[in-house]
């Protein structure tokens, strides 16, 4: 009987020795293999812009929008306030890289705008394919869609290549996608509550020909202790949320210069 319970040891504990060896030589194995499974392919998207389609639109939007360079107009590009307009068709350019070594097959680049404020709310859900790109190329796709919901909301890109690709963490872009409810260039003062001296003057325009201006140019003179406004048409502030995360946003511009006790406010 002690023979028996020796035995039944030493064959455990060699079967544990073999099985032990056994799993290492696979581990290695396997290590091997998942490196000699490389391909060489690694897809990026490396840069993200929007334009507008038309002239007319462009010169309407453009100065206060994320598309740049704008003509004639040296503002940095970080100094925008939306991406795009509601109910204004907006084209979106993505640039796919692959900062691989060896051809990435057709690339599939998938184009996504989710509402902020509700959940597994997609605005567009579009695919437009790119062509093979070798190792150390770069091309781009774009996609025209109109947003038809104003606010801020989330821009999420990915890119797909038919042949496996290495480095799968970082074939998705995330960013924001801001959409202005109303743009306002105040070319055109209907609607507006117009105070004493204010009026449309080409001096200083930023878009669209003219713009609000208040006096005759800039060699205007002004009423002692003047007090006059310019007020917007009325504006909908009201939000469809009834818990939004994030509120209504307003910016503008103005400019001009301030002698003694002349000034504005706003």
């Amino acid at each position: 009987m002690q023979k028996f319970v020796a035995f039944l040891f030493m064959f455990l504990f060699v079967g544990s020795s073999i099985s032990s060896s056994y799993g290492a030589e696979l581990d290695e194995n396997y290590s091997f293999e998942t490196n000699g499974r490389a391909t060489g392919v690694d897809i990026t998207v490396s840069n993200v812009s929007f334009s507008y389609t038309t002239g007319n639109d462009e010169s309407r939007y453009r100065m206060f929008s994320s598309n740049y360079p704008v003509f004639g107009f040296n503002r940095p590009a970080e100094l925008y306030v939306v991406d795009a307009v509601v109910n204004v068709p907006i084209q979106v350019d993505v640039l796919i890289e692959n900062v691989g070594t060896a051809a990435s097959g057709v690339v599939d680049v998938n184009i996504k705008v989710l509402h902020n404020e509700y959940a597994l709310f997609e605005m567009i859900n579009e695919t437009v394919q790119m062509g093979s790109l070798n190792g150390g190329d770069s091309n781009s796709v774009s996609k025209i869609f109109t947003p038809t919901y104003a606010g801020n909301h989330t821009l999420v890109i990915h890119s797909t290549s038919t042949v496996t690709d290495d480095k799968p963490q970082n074939d998705e872009y995330l960013g924001s996608f801001t959409v202005a409810s109303s743009y306002l260039n105040c070319d055109d003062l209907t609607g507006w509550n117009v105070g004493t001296q204010w009026g449309l003057s080409s001096d200083s325009a930023l878009s669209m020909g003219s713009s609000c201006h208040i006096g005759n140019g800039q060699f205007s003179t002004y009423t002692n202790n003047l007090a006059t406004s310019l007020i917007t048409p009325v504006m909908d502030m009201s939000d469809a949320v009834s818990n939004p995360t994030r509120t209504n946003g307003l910016s503008f511009y103005y400019t001009g210069k301030r002698s003694g006790r002349r000034c504005f406010e706003d």
